[in-house]
């Protein structure tokens, strides 16, 4: 069965996970008072969570989830929204099953059979954005949705320390440091893959600045270089700019000699 998102119009979408970056909707909802985007999608408990959602996405089975977690599952069908999940069931009207087939031939158009989809399908924030994708929005906001741990600030300084003639990236490619920072849920490859097919189709992207995924939450920088190139400097005429600056500053100085002349 398939399902409606909820706004009729699709523009822009926020998709809100249970990660520590969760808090940025927050701080982007409060900088004016509404929402950062039109529709606003909730991952599990974060449906629960947030007053001001359209539609939960929890693609464990609730069946499943009664033997063990009876209130999470009375948590979400109780909150009296859509719901997304791997069946519908009589019981829950609100629930409505995931159109996977559908999202399936949009993400994968190639595809013959269950061994074609690389990389799979393996975590609530995989469906939702390829759903987001599939639905054709212009704009992806992603919150919450951090798959491995932010780095130990202490374990960066201390390898910097020890490493003074190394490049500030350094520390960042450190056994002891890729350890820590390997993933904690499963899915984050396919988080990767995912918002890739996003870029190729014109789709903006947010993520929040402290988020793991993509590695948003470190200094950017090219691997290998010891002195970071930046690709996008405009080197053309620098002499005549420079110049050009230069008379900027010296007309600026005279103007203001002259109001603060007496």
């Amino acid at each position: 069965m398939d399902v409606e998102t909820p706004a009729a119009v699709r523009k822009s979408i926020s998709i809100c996970s249970m990660g520590g970056t969760l808090s940025s909707y927050f701080q982007d909802f409060e900088r004016d008072y509404r929402r950062p985007t039109r529709d606003v999608w909730a991952i599990n408990s974060a449906g629960v969570w947030m007053h001001d959602c359209d539609l939960i996405m929890a693609l464990d089975n609730f069946r499943r989830d009664l033997k063990e977690h009876e209130q999470y599952v009375k948590n979400i069908v109780g909150r009296g929204i859509p719901v997304i999940s791997d069946v519908t069931d009589p019981e829950w009207p609100n629930v409505t099953a995931y159109p996977l087939r559908r999202v399936l031939d949009s993400i994968w158009p190639q595809a013959k059979s269950v061994r074609d989809i690389i990389p799979p399908l393996y975590n609530t924030c995989n469906y939702a954005l390829a759903l987001a994708i599939a639905d054709e929005y212009d704009e992806i906001r992603l919150y919450g949705c951090n798959f491995a741990i932010n780095d130990d600030r202490w374990m960066l300084h201390e390898q910097a320390n020890q490493h003074p003639d190394k490049p500030f990236w350094w520390p960042y490619h450190m056994k002891s440091i890729v350890m820590e920072r390997r993933d904690r849920e499963p899915g984050g490859p396919t988080m990767h893959f995912l918002l890739g097919i996003a870029h190729e189709r014109g789709i903006k992207v947010h993520i929040p600045m402290g988020e793991t995924l993509c590695e948003v939450d470190r200094i950017p920088h090219f691997y290998g270089y010891e002195d970071q190139p930046d690709p996008y400097e405009d080197r053309t005429n620098l002499k005549a700019r420079a110049a050009a600056a230069f008379q900027e500053a010296e007309a600026l100085c005279v103007e203001l000699e002259r109001q603060n002349a007496p």
